[in-house]
């Protein structure tokens, strides 16, 4: 090439004009960079964990990289100098390129930083984090274009210092604006994808506003002809590198757009299955939710297969219990759940049955087939520790399952139909009864169990870096009401009640209450139970005193088998009280009555008959009660909160008029009174559970291939003394290590099984190694009953809890 011919032109200004064209390549090229950053920033939740380190650099390079540095070749290469021979165009050093590439990424990463992700900050924090972040990112666009055009090996160029502050003050308070608006429509969950679309088009002008203001105000002087090689980097070449970038930023949107569309898609047809979602509050009370706004949900399964008109699922039902307690003891069912899997996935579904079978449970299933409740339970286990799993939470840790389940897909009515659902203003009123009708039920398509819990400070830290937001419950109410196709004003009181579900003890504190155990009945034998709508664990109940004595006894006993009428005019009298603490405990027990009675507000309480003895209910905290040791006639601290009750079998037609008060199926609440800490039927529940289902466990031949894990196992051994034999814990189950190394194989690792020792329902061993010749002990043995809960003991059966108790009362003054 004979560069001799262009040796005029040295030293001397060109001209240049602008292509329209690359203009508006340029600005797309922006945006693509752009709005994929702002999608990635959308999907940050935490500064911490490998998801949001990915996300931060991913967003720092589509920025820096596509969004400024591709945008600034693209740009320069819409400047045609000395009408565009070939042999004038604009040559770049490679050091120089690198450099500027280098350089905005770097910037970017520092401004996005401090932008942050927590949207727990007051206007004017969040306000400070965006001006720093915004004024940093706005450096870095300029920083790259004056780096960049220092590549520049063939041209010595020039830009007003008016046309450097006037681009510098574009590219700042831009990225400022866009920045302030986008994190304050995602602290506000109002950032759909057009609006972040819009932030991202704000990020694009101050970009291309910077680089178009100052390339404006540049002036090109003419060096030389820079030959082939010698480092030089075409403007072909850069335009190669940025269409791979741009290929690579669309490759990520349609991804992100396939992901949400996806994700769409799941959400309408999750809302028509059985589903079990995660509700996790922080200590901020604001709630767990993906980036886009739903619960973490897993698919329970398509719909719980009801086997007749009366096997609603529902809390009542048999299987709904079962899990229920199971979610308040997974330490009992986990080491199950990898046989549970084994077994579902060799269990087939959807046969038409020939013959059927009635079940423990009253269903109705193929002859050949499981036992579908079984089969049922075993789901809901594994979809819970497949949640746990994308929680990266251990299956203890998840949660417990709340009271109550939703219906969802109700939104697929249409306003007409919900008019002949709900029928008109007039026909809400029952003319016969003369009262207002309850609500009617709307029928969805779907079902949603929910697992509440609290997370602490480190809980919640770990969430956040894995991926998931908390927001407050105003923000996103209107999203989860549009994941599970319902009306916010159902899914928002469940919520707002699980909150306090979740930072509350369901069951009563310490002390002495008066209570009401008002039983009525309901069609198909079943029975229903009056308790308190923000905790239906408990009785309506009125706290009395702290400590129950032989004076409480004494005066509650005169008034045994009254009625509550009968018992306030008595206690209005009080001439039969002499010392000032008979006469403060009457005043307390009249007024207390008096407020039971305005709490239920219906007429059948007057005739509620008082129990007087005290009834050992549930404790919220045995711990703190034993501490607290509330005193007995005996001095001997009491196991739970004691409650002085009156009775009544209310009609069946009888409502919960209360708005504090309702109606609860009698099983349920039998089953909630065994969930409390520290209950004995966790263990036995845990037992029966091993002995129902270990025959699902893969096994090579005999009993001892593999035990049940248990609480807590008891070894009973004799000794030389003749003293009492010696009880002590012995873990003889199958460990968790060799769960993971063998219960998912096909055959189970057989254990070596205890020698001299006789296991009794792998409960209970007793080392009979000083047996004698005709098989009796050497030394003679006793043994001792020992409660549960202290150091060791012996399980039996669940007894009857106190309600059971009341309600034998009931019937039997019927």
């Amino acid at each position: 090439m004979d560069v001799s011919r262009y040796d005029h032109l040295k030293g001397e200004y060109v001209d240049w004009h602008i292509k329209p064209d690359f203009v508006i390549v340029s600005l797309l090229v922006s945006l693509l960079g752009t709005w994929t950053t702002v999608e990635l920033l959308h999907r940050r939740t935490a500064g911490r964990g490998w998801y949001n380190s990915v996300l931060l650099v991913g967003a720092c390079i589509t920025m820096g990289g596509i969004a400024t540095w591709s945008m600034h070749f693209i740009g320069n290469r819409a400047i045609i100098l000395n009408e565009g021979q070939k042999e004038l165009e604009v040559e770049y050093n490679d050091k120089w390129t690198a450099a500027s590439f280098a350089l905005p990424i770097s910037v970017t990463f520092l401004a996005f930083m401090v932008c942050g992700t927590n949207d727990n900050l007051t206007t004017t924090g969040l306000g400070a984090r965006t001006f720093f972040g915004g004024a940093f990112a706005g450096i870095a666009i300029c920083g790259m274009h004056y780096v960049g055009q220092m590549g520049i090996t063939n041209y010595q160029w020039h830009v007003g210092t008016s046309y450097v502050a006037g681009s510098a003050i574009i590219a700042i308070v831009a990225c400022i604006v866009a920045l302030k608006v986008f994190f304050l429509l995602r602290a506000n969950w109002t950032n759909s994808w057009w609006k972040r679309l819009t932030c991202a088009l704000a990020l694009a002008l101050a970009v291309s506003g910077m680089h178009w203001v100052a390339s404006l105000g540049t002036t090109y002087r003419f060096k030389h002809v820079v030959p082939y090689g010698a480092g030089r980097v075409s403007r072909d070449n850069t335009v190669y590198v940025v269409l791979a970038f741009c290929l690579l930023a669309c490759i990520g949107l349609m991804g992100f757009a396939i992901k949400g569309h996806q994700d769409y898609q799941e959400l309408k047809v999750r809302a028509q299955k059985v589903v079990l979602a995660a509700v996790t509050f922080d200590t901020e009370g604001r709630l767990l939710v993906t980036p886009e706004g739903t619960l973490p949900c897993q698919k329970i399964t398509n719909s719980y297969i009801e086997r007749s008109f009366d096997d609603v699922f529902s809390v009542a039902h048999p299987v709904f219990i079962w899990i229920y307690r199971t979610a308040r003891n997974w330490p009992g069912i986990a080491d199950l759940i990898p046989s549970m899997k084994i077994h579902l996935s060799a269990t087939h579904f959807g046969r038409r049955p020939s013959k059927v079978r009635r079940t423990r449970f009253g269903d109705e299933v193929a002859a050949g087939e499981e036992d579908y409740s079984t089969i049922f339970r075993e789901l809901f286990c594994v979809a819970a520790y497949e949640l746990a799993g994308k929680l990266k939470e251990r299956l203890e840790n998840i949660g417990v399952l709340y009271e109550d389940i939703m219906m969802t897909g109700t939104t697929s009515y249409d306003e007409r139909s919900r008019r002949l659902i709900h029928g008109s203003a007039e026909s809400a009123i029952d003319i016969e009864l003369g009262v207002a009708r309850p609500e009617p039920i709307i029928l969805g398509r779907g079902q949603l169990l929910f697992i509440v819990r609290r997370a602490d400070p480190n809980q919640a830290a770990r969430l956040k870096a894995s991926g998931y937001r908390f927001a407050t419950l105003d923000h996103v109410m209107d999203l989860l009401a549009s994941s599970t196709q319902t009306s916010r004003k159902e899914i928002e009181p469940r919520i707002r009640n699980m909150l306090d579900y979740a930072n509350n003890d369901p069951f009563l504190t310490p002390g002495v209450y008066l209570s009401c155990c008002a039983i009525r009945a309901r069609p198909h034998g079943r029975w229903e139970i009056l308790t308190r709508k923000n905790k239906p664990a408990q009785l309506p109940s009125i706290p009395l005193c702290s400590q129950w004595t032989r004076m409480h006894k004494s005066i509650l006993s005169t008034m045994d088998g009254w009625t509550l009428n009968t018992c306030l005019r008595w206690l209005s009298l009080k001439k039969e009280f002499k010392s000032a603490t008979e006469k403060d405990f009457v005043c307390k027990l009249y007024h207390a009555m008096e407020y039971l009675a305005a709490t239920i507000a219906e007429p059948w309480i007057n005739d509620a008959v008082l129990t007087a003895s005290a009834i050992a209910a549930p404790c919220s905290s045995q711990d703190s009660f034993m501490a607290n040791a509330i005193a007995s006639p005996c001095g001997s601290p009491l196991p739970s909160a004691l409650v002085i009750v009156f009775r009544k079998l209310v009609d069946c037609h009888s409502r919960a008029s209360s708005s504090e008060m309702m109606f609860s199926p009698l099983n349920f609440f039998r089953a909630q009174q065994r969930t409390y800490s520290g209950c004995r039927d966790h263990a036995i529940f845990s037992r029966d559970n091993h002995v129902e289902f270990e025959h699902f466990l893969p096994r090579k031949s005999s009993l001892t291939s593999i035990t049940p894990s248990l609480p807590s196992p008891v070894t009973i051994s004799s000794s030389r003394t003749g003293s009492r034999p010696q009880v002590s814990r012995s873990w003889s189950w199958m460990s968790r290590e060799r769960e993971s190394r063998g219960m998912m194989a096909d055959v189970a690792e057989e254990e070596t099984p205890v020698k001299n020792v006789i296991v009794v329902r792998n409960d209970v061993s007793v080392d009979v190694s000083k047996i004698g010749k005709k098989g009796v002990l050497e030394d003679e043995m006793e043994l001792e009953e020992v409660k549960l809960g202290d150091e060791c003991g012996v399980m039996g059966e669940e007894e009857p809890t106190y309600v059971d108790e009341l309600f034998k009362m009931l019937v039997e003054q019927r």
